[in-house]
């Protein structure tokens, strides 16, 4: 089993929240973190914020295993695309072209208007919570 990270979804909130107030023009719209996304029997829902560039988050029973973005000409959906695919049974994800140190069990996603803020929101994450999963910028 992974390292536990006691990184939650609270914690998460919270930081983006720091980040907010710390980096963005207060005139700027919100950020919004989404609701949670269970990664079981939900193939046929569309992922939150799917068309948006912005930053998601994937949560296993360790905690917070990875944090990653989608910005400029990708999406939140194309890049979610790249780690889970539909399962052998049809309805529940399968994790790919990852070695994840926990299984994912969820995840949420943070919509940035301006797709160059991806980028920032998601190193200020990284470098607060040092996610298992993310091989750069956790150390």
């Amino acid at each position: 089993m992974a390292e536990k990270n006691w990184w939650n979804l609270d914690k998460l909130e919270q930081m983006v929240e720091c980040y907010c107030l710390a980096y963005r023009n207060p005139k700027l719209e919100p950020l919004k973190i989404s609701k949670i996304y269970y990664l079981e029997n939900k193939w046929n829902e569309q992922w939150p914020n799917a068309d948006s560039a912005g930053v998601y988050a994937i949560f296993g029973k360790s905690g917070l295993l990875y944090i990653g973005k989608a910005s400029l000409k990708n999406s939140i959906g194309n890049r979610l695309a790249d780690y889970f695919e539909q399962g052998n049974d049809g309805n529940n994800f399968a994790k790919k072209k990852h070695n994840w140190s926990d299984d994912p069990t969820y995840f949420v996603t943070i919509a940035t208007r301006l797709s160059w803020e991806a980028p920032a929101l998601e190193e200020f994450l990284i470098l607060q919570a040092k996610p298992v999963d993310n091989t750069i910028g956790n150390k």
